[in-house]
């Protein structure tokens, strides 16, 4: 059952922990900035949906979805970082490139609930990193919205989108 009473500003604190959680984790470990750039804030039929796409549930009181979708050559960049050393073969290659990408949100977002820990005495659990079927749209949420911004960075974009339901996520005027 989700809380209705959570004001606004807890899921502005939430999606600005992923923003700077990730130019925190690639500007630390990759040395690689990535600038801000938001997109439509609420209201918005569907996130910007790139070349691949993990979703995490974040639970407790704040039961939204983090969506954080990469451009493919932002995906090649990570997959060579993470696998140094490593000699995949050709039919190992894709499932790396996914573990590689759900490892690297796994951990961003787990370095975000010390930020947002406090928004739930009982601790804010995460799903496994699920990486959405490129072949199929994003799942429908029965009037979901979404809050969406763009961290671009020398190898490629990444879009974060949080999803909720209208009945949790009010609706700035």
């Amino acid at each position: 059952m989700m809380n209705t009473d959570k004001p606004f500003h807890d899921f502005e604190l939430v999606m600005q922990s992923m923003i700077t959680k990730t130019q925190d984790y690639f500007e630390t470990e990759h040395e690689t900035g990535m600038a801000h750039v938001a997109l439509d804030a609420v209201g918005v039929d569907s996130p910007a949906l790139l070349d691949m796409t993990v979703i995490v549930g974040l639970g407790g009181m704040i039961n939204l979805l983090a969506v954080f979708s990469f451009q493919t050559s932002l995906v090649n960049a990570v997959y060579a970082w993470m696998t140094v050393g490593f000699h995949d073969r050709p039919d190992e290659v894709e499932r790396h490139r996914q573990a590689a990408i759900g490892e690297l949100v796994n951990t961003i977002l787990g370095h975000c609930t010390l930020d947002f820990g406090h928004l739930d005495s009982q601790g804010i659990s995460l799903t496994p990193p699920v990486i959405l079927d490129p072949d199929n749209v994003f799942p429908e949420m029965n009037h979901a919205v979404f809050s969406r911004h763009c961290l671009n960075s020398m190898y490629g974009r990444l879009n974060i989108s949080l999803v909720g339901f209208p009945e949790v996520f009010p609706i700035k005027t």
